[in-house]
Order: structure tokens, then sequence, then C-alpha cells
């Protein structure tokens, strides 16, 4: 009997012995696959972290773009409502090389053609009406402020250049002083220096321009304590150039030129939230083209 069963405890050692290498096998094969499945799964991740970061880049782009155009054209609207059609265009025109489909951004601008064909329109017949009536001083008035809604109007250009010269040494004074009184002060000190660049020793238009001066150190003083408005800006000769600067850089995407100019508004005016604001969207316009 125990001659029998030897055999048949070989023949089952045997077959133990190769399922067990055959289950090892199968283990070691699954292992490697595993290994492979997890290596092709980490390689595609890998591959597709750029297309995600990408995608996450270009997501904050576009928030930080209508962050910038919902601003902007914020600002236009107040700077419509003001009449500073020149300021508002340039910041529309910067919204439009943003987003140019934006409606926001058109119907602003057929808002200000509009609203500013009105109002020369208006003032062009007071002019010609008080020019008609020998009364140069207020016609030259209305030029002035036809080309303050529109720098480049001709007729205003031409008109102004013409009756300037019919205006006697008196009239030229009392228009300059006009203006000074109705707080005009860019205008004023404009009359008030072609009217002593005519006679260097005009003692009242020299009176003037130094009350000008100190008037406007005053202001810069006052700034410390007051936010400065836009009015405050455009009324200072040196300064407001410097403002629309500023938008005529951002529009060009020169962003960095964009804040310089804007950085030097401040010096004179550090509380004005415009120009504060103006400084943080071109920041944030530099910051992601870096990035990029």
């Amino acid at each position: 009997m125990k001659l029998r069963n030897r055999p048949l405890r070989n023949r089952s050692s045997s077959s133990r012995y190769v399922l067990i290498c055959c289950l090892t096998i199968a283990l070691v094969l699954s292992f490697q696959v595993s290994i492979k499945a997890g290596e092709l799964s980490i390689d595609k991740i890998g591959k597709d972290k750029p297309a995600e970061k990408k995608k996450a880049a270009s997501k904050t782009n576009t928030i930080e773009q209508k962050i910038l155009i919902d601003a902007y054209i914020l600002q236009a609207d107040s700077f419509i409502k003001k009449k500073y059609y020149v300021a508002a265009l340039a910041l529309l025109d910067f919204v439009k090389n943003l987003d140019s489909s934006n409606k926001t951004a058109f119907a602003l601008e057929q808002r200000i053609k509009n609203d500013r064909e009105k109002d020369i329109k208006k003032y062009i017949q007071t002019a010609t009406l008080a020019e008609h009536k020998f009364d140069y001083a207020a016609a030259l008035d209305s030029y002035y402020r036809v080309l303050e809604l529109n720098p480049f109007n001709k007729a205003a250009i031409d008109y102004r250049r013409k009756l300037f010269k019919k205006l006697s040494r008196n009239e030229q004074l009392n228009l300059a002083i006009k203006s000074y009184q109705q707080g005009n002060k860019t205008r004023a000190r404009t009359l008030f220096e072609g009217a002593v660049a005519i006679e260097p020793d005009n003692q009242l238009a020299l009176g003037y321009l130094r009350r000008l001066d100190r008037s406007s150190s005053k202001a810069s003083a006052q700034i410390r304590t007051e936010p400065a408005t836009l009015e405050t800006l455009q009324a200072d000769k040196e300064i407001w150039p410097l403002y629309l600067e500023g938008l005529k850089h951002m529009r060009e995407k020169k962003y960095s030129e964009a804040i310089e100019s804007w950085q030097k508004v401040l010096k004179a005016y550090p509380d004005n939230l415009n120009t504060i604001n103006n400084i943080n969207q071109a920041s944030l316009r530099l910051e992601a083209e870096e990035k990029n």
C-alpha cells in the first residue's frame, strides 16, 4: 500500500508545484500590467497638466479682462455725464481693443456722438448770434466751449483765431477775467498768458497769473486732506494732459508707460480714486502679460 501511495503523493506535489508556479507567474504579470497601467496613467496626467494650466490661465485672463472692461465702461460713463467726451472716447477705444464686439462700448460711443453734436451745434449757434451783434468776447467764449467738447473741431479753431484778433485789449482781459470767475482756470491762464505775450508789462494779467499760481499751490496742499475729483484734474493745466496721456498709453497696451504717467498725477493728487483705479488695472494687465 505504501509503495502504491508514493507515486500518488509525488503526482499531487508536482501538481501543486505547477499550480503555485502558474499563480506566481500570473501575479507577476498582473503586477507588471498594473505598473504599466500606472505609468500610462501618470504619463497621461503629466501630458494633461500643461493643457489644464493653459485652460486655467485663459480663464483667469478672461476674468481679469472682464473686470478691466467693466471698470473702464463705468469710468467712461462717468466722463460722459461730465461732458469729458475726449477722455471717455479714449477709454472706449481701449475697451474695444479688449473686446471688439462690446455692445455697451458702441452704445456709449453713439451716445457721445449724439450728445456732443447737440452741444456743439448749440454753442456754434450762440457764437454766430454773438458775432452778428459784434459781441466778439461772447462769441469767442462759445467757441472755447466747443473746443472743450472736441479739441479738433476745425470751424471752432479757425473762428477762434479770427475773433481773437478782433478783440480789443480790454475785451481780451475781460474774457480772461470772466473765465477765471467761472472757475475755468485753464482757459483763463491761456488768455492771460496771451495778453502778456502781446503786452509783457500788463500788470492786471500778471496779477491774475500770480493768483492762479497761488491757487494751484493751495489746491495741491488741500489734496492731502480732500480727495481730488476729475474736475480738479481737468482744471490743472499740467496734470490733466498727464492723465489723458495715461489713457492713451493704456489704449495702446503700453501698461508701464501708462502707470508712469498716472504716478506723476498721483504725486500731485494722491487721493484721486480714478487715477488709483487706473494704476491698479494697468498693473493687472502688465502682470498678466508677463505671466504669458
